[in-house]
């Protein structure tokens, strides 16, 4: 992505890097493989949860207050059943003031995806 070329710590662009990966591990063997015949194996093939973990963690440590990245980053490491990291991530959504507009939002979101933890 040629915004981390030019800045390989733009929180925002490894957050939408972290969210595509995860995106493409979400979706459903059928799905991805439609998605590959119609858009290119390579770059679907290219994604991993690995990468989504990396990207969103790099994301958070850039902006530790920005709820919207927590709350992804929480979302993927539950995707990947690292429920323990989740739930510190979901608690921290829970802490922090909410900044932007979305933020009360991800904090009801929160809320509930610690109680099904």
């Amino acid at each position: 992505m040629r915004c981390l070329d030019l800045n390989a710590k733009h929180a925002g662009c490894l957050h939408v890097m972290g969210m595509w990966n995860a995106e493409v591990r979400r979706l459903n063997g059928f799905t991805r493989a439609i998605a590959q015949n119609l858009m290119g194996g390579q770059v679907f093939r290219s994604a991993t949860w690995e990468q989504a973990i990396s990207y969103m963690e790099r994301a958070v440590a850039e902006e530790p207050n920005r709820i919207a990245h927590r709350i992804d980053l929480a979302e993927v490491y539950r995707d990947t059943g690292k429920t323990d990291k989740a739930r510190i991530e979901f608690e921290a959504v829970l802490k922090l003031p909410a900044a932007d507009g979305s933020d009360a939002g991800y904090k009801v979101q929160a809320r509930e995806a610690l109680r099904k933890l």
